[in-house]
C-alpha cells in the first residue's frame, strides 16, 4: 500500500508478479492505496485478475478503503461482492467491515444514508455502527436517541443499539428505558422498549424486575410479560435461577415466570425431577397437563424408564395421556426397541392410541414397515389416519409402490385413503433401504 500510494504502476506490477501466501495481500494493498482516487478502476481491475486469487476479498479491502474517505460511494457498491463473514466474528461481513469505516469517518452521514436505504444491509452488517452507537449511548443516552427519533433514523440504528446495551453500554438500558417513556408509541420505540427488557432480563434481573410496573396491564403488556420471563431464563438455560427469580418476582410476573420455566423444561435443566413435580401445583389448572408432558419429556430424555415408572402411577387424566405419548417419542427417540417394548404392554384406549401415534412419528423414518403396523393398531380412526399417513409418506421415499398398496388394503374409508394417496403424490424419492425390525405391535 506504501509503494503504490507513490507509484501505483510499479507497485501493481510486482503485486502482480508476486507467488505464494502473500500475494493476496500485496494485491490487497494496492488495492487500497487506488481506491481513494479511483475506486471503479480498482474494482474493474480486481475483477480481472486471474483464478486463483480471492478478487472478492481485494474488492471489499477497495471497499473498506473508500468508506474512509467517502462513506456514501462505498456503501453503494458494498453489495457487489458477497457477504462473506466468519461464524461466530463480530462486524466480519462485508457490509459491517464498510460501517465500521464509514461511521468512524462520518457517522451521521452513515447513519442518514442508511436510513435512507433501508433493508440494504442485513442485521449482522449493521453491527459494524455498534461502537460509534455505544460511544454516543454512554456519553448522552437521551440526547443521542432524541436525535435520531426526530429524523427519523432512530429504526436504522436499533441493530447496533440492541448489540450496545448487552456489551459496553448496557449501564444505558435504565436511561434508555426512561427516554422511551417520554415518547409517543411507534414501532422503533416499542422494539426499544423490547431490546431493554431482553437485555436487562438475561443481565441485569434486578432492573427488569423494577421495569415490569411500567408494562400496561393489555394484551400487549401481557405479551412482553411473557417475553420477559423467557429472558429472565434465557431460554432455559439459565433455568437454574428459578427459585431466587420467583421469590424476588413481583406478583404479575410470577406466573409468566412459572408457565415459562415448564415450558423450557429440558433434560439437562431437569436437576431434579421430583422438585417439578411438587411445582406442579405453581400452575393453574388448565395448564397442569402441558405441565406434565414437560416434565415427561424431559425426564424421558435422561432416564425414560423412570419417567415411564412415574407417569404410570398417575391417575387417568388428560395430562396422564399427554405424558406417556411424550415419553414414547422422547424414548423412542433414543432407544427405539425399548420404547416399542414399553408401548407392546399398555392396555388398549386413548393413552395407547396417543403413545402409538407419537411412537410412529419418531421411528417410522428408520422403521417404515414396523411404524405401519403400529399404526393400523390405533383404534381411534383420526389419530390411526394421521400416524398411517406418516408412515406411508416415509415408506414412499423408500418404495412408493409397496405405500401404495398399503393404501389399498388398509382399512380406511375411501376419502381417506384419497387422502393418504394425495400425500404420497408429494413425495419425492425412491430406493429400498434396508432396516432392522422393531417389536412387534
Amino acid at each position: 500500500m506504501i509503494l503504490a500510494e507513490g507509484g501505483l504502476v510499479s507497485a501493481r506490477e510486482s503485486a502482480e508478479a508476486l507467488k505464494g501466501p502473500n500475494r493476496d495481500q500485496a494485491l490487497a494493498g494496492v488495492a487500497q492505496a487506488w481506491a481513494k482516487s479511483d475506486l471503479e478502476g480498482t474494482i474493474a481491475w480486481a475483477k480481472a485478475l486471474p483464478e486463483g486469487v480471492d478478487r472478492d476479498e481485494i474488492i471489499r479491502t477497495a471497499l473498506i478503503r473508500k468508506a474512509a474517505i467517502d462513506p456514501a460511494e462505498a456503501l453503494e457498491l458494498a453489495g457487489i461482492v458477497p457477504s462473506g463473514g466468519r461464524h461466530a466474528y463480530g462486524s466480519s461481513t462485508t457490509g459491517a467491515r464498510i460501517l465500521v469505516e464509514a461511521s468512524k469517518t462520518d457517522f451521521d452521514a452513515t447513519v442518514a444514508w442508511l436510513a435512507a436505504h433501508p433493508g440494504r444491509f442485513g442485521h449482522e452488517d449493521l453491527m459494524g455502527i455498534s461502537r460509534g452507537v455505544t460511544e454516543r449511548l454512554n456519553a448522552n443516552a437521551a440526547e443521542f436517541l432524541t436525535t435520531h427519533a426526530a429524523n427519523g433514523s432512530l429504526a436504522a440504528l436499533l441493530p447496533a443499539i440492541g448489540s450496545a446495551i448487552l456489551n459496553d453500554a448496557s449501564g444505558q438500558r435504565a436511561p434508555v428505558w426512561d427516554w422511551r417513556k417520554t415518547q409517543p408509541s411507534g414501532d422503533a420505540v416499542n422494539a426499544l422498549k423490547q431490546q431493554v427488557l431482553n437485555s436487562a432480563g438475561y443481565q441485569d434481573p434486578a432492573l427488569a424486575m423494577r421495569l415490569v410496573a411500567d408494562l400496561p396491564r393489555t394484551a400487549d403488556g401481557d405479551a412482553q410479560l411473557k417475553s420477559l420471563a423467557g429472558s429472565l431464563l434465557n431460554g432455559g438455560s439459565m433455568l437454574h435461577r428459578f427459585d431466587k427469580l420467583l421469590a424476588e418476582a413481583p406478583e404479575r410476573l410470577r406466573q409468566p415466570l412459572i408457565d415459562t420455566a415448564f415450558q423450557h423444561l429440558r433434560a439437562d435443566s431437569l436437576d431434579d425431577p421430583q422438585r417439578w413435580v411438587a411445582r406442579l401445583s405453581l400452575l393453574p389448572e388448565t395448564s397442569r397437563a402441558a405441565g406434565t408432558e414437560s416434565i415427561a419429556r424431559a425426564w424421558a430424555e435422561q432416564t425414560p424408564e423412570e419417567a415411564a415408572g412415574w407417569v404410570t402411577s398417575l391417575p387417568a387424566s388428560e395430562g396422564r395421556d399427554r405424558a406417556v405419548a411424550a415419553i414414547a417419542a422422547t424414548w423412542a427417540g433414543k432407544d427405539a426397541r425399548g420404547a416399542a417394548q414399553w408401548v407392546a404392554t399398555m392396555t388398549p384406549g386413548t393413552e395407547r392410541d396417543r403413545s402409538v401415534g407419537s411412537l410412529v412419528l419418531a421411528v417410522a423414518e428408520k422403521y417404515p414397515r414396523e411404524a405401519w403396523d403400529w399404526a393400523l393398531s390405533i383404534n381411534d380412526p383420526s389419530e390411526r389416519d394421521r400416524a398411517a399417513a406418516h408412515a406411508a409418506r416415509m415408506m414412499a421415499m423408500r418404495d412408493p409402490v409397496t405405500a401404495g398398496q398399503w393404501i389399498d388394503a388398509g382399512p380406511f374409508t375411501p376419502e381417506a385413503k384419497a387422502h393418504l394417496r394425495s400425500g404420497l403424490d408429494r413425495v419425492r424419492g425412491s430406493g429400498e433401504l434396508r432396516h432392522s425390525p422393531l417389536p412387534g405391535r
